[in-house]
């Protein structure tokens, strides 16, 4: 999508009224299917090599920029999968409280799986709250395994 748009394919597709109006220029699927039609051209025109270059040049920025994204985590899903993987279940996020103006909440949630229970923590919204939650779960996790594991080097 974002290749498409930086080699302006979107000002060059043909659409029906309907799919014109109904925002067809900006659709993903409609994106992605003209880059990948491009990308076809230019290797039946030039062949593999080119193409290649071609093809690197616009995704391996891209590639890049998912990598690095993919860095930042993401501690409810990493804590979700550990939960399971571990207890056989998932973590409950807990609203224990909501305070402060319409305009500007604040939200207290803990976060409990096999008899744990961490935070409460603070967010201005429960997405935010929730993640927290889980950040201060999944720090808690991680100190105690390295420090079993510093205990079994030690001692064993």
């Amino acid at each position: 999508c974002k290749v498409a748009l930086k080699l302006g394919l979107d000002k060059y597709i043909l659409l029906g009224h309907g799919e014109e109006t109904s925002g067809g220029r900006r659709k993903k699927a409609v994106l992605a299917d003209a880059t990948e039609a491009l990308f076809a051209s230019v290797y039946l025109d030039k062949g593999f090599y080119d193409a290649k270059s071609f093809i690197l040049k616009y995704l391996v920025p891209e590639i890049k920029l998912v990598v690095e994204n993919s860095a930042k985590k993401d501690f409810k899903t990493m804590l979700q999968e550990y939960v399971q993987r571990r207890y056989k279940t998932v973590p409950e996020y807990i609203l224990k409280g909501k305070s402060g103006p319409e305009h500007d909440p604040e939200f207290s949630y803990i976060v409990t799986f096999g008899n744990k229970t961490y935070g409460p923590v603070f967010g201005h919204s429960k997405k935010e709250a929730e993640q927290k939650a889980a950040e201060a779960a999944w720090s808690a996790i991680n100190n105690t395994e390295k420090n079993q594991s510093i205990v079994k080097k030690d001692y064993s």
